[in-house]
């Protein structure tokens, strides 16, 4: 459980093949009882049911699992001052916290205590929590409410068609992925709450973009999140290659974000979006001129209901396309 029989493992069979035909070599792996089992067996709780995270040198989504979930176990790394204010701060204040410090060695410590409660008590030691959060629900990933997000005066993508981004990307939990000219940060966020253990990168120009990223990463707890100020493709060189992208801005960049992209030597998908022609026309041009494989497009037009003395009527957003297609070369 988190420990580093994996890598040891793969030394001992790298010896036993050095060995071969000279020494037999017999691995045997003996199983200890963890942190989990062991205080789940304290606290008389079940925990085949817990979600499990780890602050050791991870950057986890805390509060999406939290909210999702009615047990969380986490390995803290000493963080408990701070995950429960994170708690608190996310209006997750209530969750009830189990702490459990240096578990069957001298000195055991067991304290239960709202999230909200939180008061340092004793040396720290080697310390892990049980989360328990009776009023979970299902963490909206997609299509989260425009009025969730702090907004100002930057373009903001609407939930429908994040939704539709999100399932053309699809967006594995362990994924790295780019948000180029991510705005608001509204689908970064998004992506961030998918891929909860990978990491997302916003890639903005306008400062006040990058700001609203941050806040709003923030205020979802998303700890993987990343805002990075400056142009693409120039500021692309420097991250790490990506397993997804979504292109939401690229003022006339879009065949050099490609390249930069296509230098990075790792098979992607990609998903960009166009409000003009002008740009639908250069996407198609450039799905052809990059060989992009299993490549589609849509028109996205939604109309919503506006309530008027009474009735309703109906009141379209403004048509979106969007282009997408797997970058393979």
């Amino acid at each position: 459980f988190y420990s580093g029989t994996k890598k040891l493992l793969q030394a001992l069979e790298a010896y036993r093949e050095q060995m071969k035909g000279r020494r037999e070599v017999t691995i045997h792996v003996e199983p200890g009882i963890s942190s989990l089992s062991y205080f789940a067996s304290k606290l008389q709780i079940s925990w085949e049911d817990a979600k499990i995270l780890s602050c050791h040198g991870k950057e986890e989504n805390l509060l999406a699992a939290v909210a999702g979930h009615r047990k969380t176990f986490v390995l803290t790394e000493g963080q408990t001052g701070e995950i429960c204010a994170e708690l608190t701060a996310g209006g997750l204040g209530d969750t009830l916290v189990y702490e459990g410090t240096n578990l069957s060695g001298p000195g055991e410590r067991i304290r239960k205590y709202p999230a909200r409660e939180y008061r340092r008590e004793g040396k720290d030691g080697l310390t892990v929590l049980f989360l328990i959060n009776d009023r979970y629900g299902r963490f909206p990933v997609t299509g989260i409410p425009e009025e969730s997000f702090l907004r100002g005066r930057v373009p903001m993508t609407k939930s429908e068609v994040r939704s539709v981004i999100l399932s053309k990307l699809s967006v594995k939990e362990e994924d790295i992925v780019y948000d180029c000219g991510a705005g608001t940060g509204s689908v970064s966020v998004e992506l961030a709450l998918a891929a909860g253990k990978g990491r997302v990168y916003a890639v903005e120009c306008d400062p006040e973009g990058i700001e609203l990223i941050r806040r709003n990463g923030e205020k979802f707890g998303c700890r993987n999140l990343t805002a990075v100020e400056g142009m693409a493709p120039q500021v692309l060189e420097g991250l790490p290659a990506p397993d997804a992208v979504f292109i939401g801005g690229t003022k006339g960049r879009l065949s050099g974000i490609l390249e930069a992209l296509r230098q990075k030597k790792k098979p992607m998908r990609i998903c960009l979006s166009a409000v003009t022609l002008e740009t639908v026309s250069e996407a198609l041009g450039c799905v052809e001129s990059f060989h992009l494989q299993n490549a589609g497009a849509c028109q996205i037009a939604v109309t919503g209901l506006q309530p008027i003395g009474g009735l309703h009527m109906l009141k379209a957003q403004n048509p979106i396309f969007l282009i997408w297609g797997d970058l393979t070369e």
